[in-house]
């Protein structure tokens, strides 16, 4: 077989050759293990050049469709992506004229530093992101029930204190700094934002059955109403679902925590936010440990990007978990945060950036596929906070209750 370096040097000297060279090299790769494949083929394609040889390596890629078949690791090598779609938008790129990186798409499974097709040997706990929204509006009682009655193990939601003082489970759009923008969410609300509404004023508001971030039907959308932080949790407390509730906008810590006492529901519940100091608050609130030594109130101190020092500040504000989003979740950083002693949480992006990212960044998975979630399962983290937690606990139960 054809070592990575070996390949490298080919394909720059011998650029005539290089249908066979990938030919053989991915056929032979293939027959190792989806790791050295994916590995391969996202060398190929950021050493990938020219027009002709990005064509070369898209028509070889429909020769593997046809040769993979007769390896063991079939099924486990990129079944559900067509790799010569995925190569295509870079030769239209590429002959329009238009400048393209030449990793601008690669392996999830190389960023993420998986070495090993073995997963871990326990599942990972399946949490719905924003409910089930691909089945129902985003952050709505129906969704949250939904993952309920599947038997999805946990449910994440956003909250924000209102004019009035209700807290109200909603996601909107805005910027980390200004969250709660309601012009894309709903109709008519250009440039409004749900801080300044009332509960009243949230009821009468109509979602917006365009907005590419619902992709649940437009059934689903005309009947969607903003739920408040107490419906939900009632709603959830006799199921046993757990409920990751993210502290989305300013106000929310004390509200927040004295309601889930008050419906005694602190075994049920767990805090997160991408405002560290709203995590330092409520630790010190309540600063209280159990038997076990560990903290009785959880926490998940969240990440977009990741700062060197993620850790420091996760253990800093005193969160029990820390929440990566999905394509960060490297083996080393997930294996650092468990030997801290913290639970670990991949979060997937909404719809739109999943869509995005598995299309432009990604070819070795699809948008939250069977091998999407193989990959980042495959990194060690404990939690998947998912948009499609049906089709997770479906995959999961099939690999590990079969």
């Amino acid at each position: 077989m054809l070592s990575t370096s070996s390949s490298l040097s080919s394909l720059a000297t011998a650029e005539p050759y290089i249908p066979q060279l990938m030919s053989n090299t991915m056929t032979n790769s293939i027959a190792q293990s989806p790791t050295v494949f994916s590995n391969m083929v996202d060398t190929l394609l950021a050493s990938a050049s020219t027009t002709s040889q990005i064509a070369a390596f898209a028509t070889n890629a429909r020769l593997l469709e046809h040769k993979r078949k007769d390896s063991p690791y079939f099924d486990q090598c990129h079944t559900h992506v067509d790799l010569t779609l995925n190569v295509r938008p870079r030769i239209d790129l590429r002959e329009a004229g238009e400048k393209s990186s030449q990793t601008d798409l690669h392996s999830l499974r190389r960023q993420l530093r998986i070495t090993t097709d073995m997963l871990p040997t326990s599942p990972p706990t399946i949490v719905g992101h924003r409910g089930a929204l691909y089945d129902c509006l985003e952050n709505t009682r129906q969704g949250f029930l939904r993952c309920a009655q599947i038997g999805v193990d946990a449910v994440e939601l956003d909250v924000f204190l209102l004019r009035d003082n209700t807290l109200a489970v909603f996601h909107g759009g805005g910027t980390d700094e200004n969250p709660g923008d309601l012009s894309e969410y709903c109709v008519g609300q250009d440039g409004r934002n749900i801080l300044d509404l009332t509960y009243d004023e949230c009821l009468r508001l109509q979602f917006n059955q365009h907005f590419d971030e619902f992709p649940c039907g437009a059934d689903e959308i005309a009947r969607g109403v903003i739920p408040t932080l107490e419906q939900v949790l009632r709603d959830l407390k006799p199921t046993g679902c757990n409920v990751k509730v993210e502290l989305k906008g300013p106000g929310t810590v004390e509200p927040s925590l004295k309601l889930v006492e008050e419906l005694g529901m602190m075994n049920q519940v767990q805090f997160s936010s991408f405002y560290h100091d709203r995590l330092k608050l409520l630790r010190e609130l309540r600063p209280d440990k159990n038997g076990n030594g560990q903290y009785a109130v959880r926490t998940g101190a969240l990440f977009d990007e990741v700062p060197v020092d993620y850790l420091t500040q996760a253990l800093d504000c005193g969160a029990t978990e820390v929440h990566l989003r999905y394509d960060t979740c490297t083996v080393e950083r997930v294996q650092a945060i468990h030997n801290a002693g913290l639970g670990t949480m991949a979060w997937f992006r909404g719809p739109v950036g999943m869509k995005t990212d598995t299309k432009n960044k990604f070819w070795d998975v699809g948008n939250e596929d069977e091998e999407c979630y193989r990959v980042v399962m495959a990194s060690g983290v404990q939690q998947l906070c998912c948009n499609r937690p049906v089709e997770a606990l479906a995959f999961c139960n099939a690999l590990y209750h079969a």
